[in-house]
C-alpha cells in the first residue's frame, strides 16, 4: 500500500536527518580546531612555496572559507535529497487523492482503505455499503 510506502520512507528520512544532526553537532563543537588547521596548513604550503605574508595570510583565510563552504555545500546537497523525497512522497499522496475524487465522482464508487463508499445521492450525500 502507497501509506505503507510513504510512512516508511519518511521514516527513514526523519532516522537520517537525526544522525546527521547528531554528526553535525560534533562538527560545530570542533569547526573552530579543524577550521584553524586547515588554516595552518595553508600558511604553513604557503611560506614553504616562498609567498609573502599577505598571501600567506589569504591562503589561510580562504582555507578557513572553503573548509565551511565544504560542510555547507554537504548539508544542502543532503537536505535537498530529503526535500525531493519529501515531495515525491507528497506528490504521491495527492495523485492518490486526486485519482479517488475522479473514480468516486465517476461511478459513485471507491475503495478507501477497504471501505465502501456508496454511490450518490441527488442530494450530494454518500450512503455507507
Amino acid at each position: 500500500m502507497i501509506e505503507v510506502d510513504v510512512h516508511t520512507g519518511a521514516q527513514a528520512i526523519y532516522q537520517g536527518q537525526q544522525q546527521r544532526d547528531s554528526v553535525y553537532q560534533n562538527y560545530l563543537e570542533d569547526t573552530e580546531t579543524l577550521a584553524s588547521l586547515e588554516a595552518r596548513n595553508a600558511i604553513a604550503t604557503a611560506y614553504e612555496n616562498n609567498k609573502t605574508a599577505i598571501e600567506a595570510q589569504a591562503a589561510g583565510q580562504k582555507a578557513i572559507n572553503d573548509y565551511y563552504a565544504h560542510h555547507q555545500r554537504q548539508n544542502l546537497e543532503m537536505l535537498a535529497a530529503d526535500s525531493a523525497e519529501i515531495a515525491y512522497y507528497h506528490n504521491v499522496t495527492d495523485l492518490r487523492r486526486f485519482y479517488f475524487t475522479v473514480v468516486s465522482e465517476h461511478d459513485g464508487h471507491v475503495d478507501v482503505d477497504n471501505r465502501r463508499v456508496g454511490q450518490r445521492d441527488h442530494g450530494g450525500q454518500h450512503d455507507a455499503g
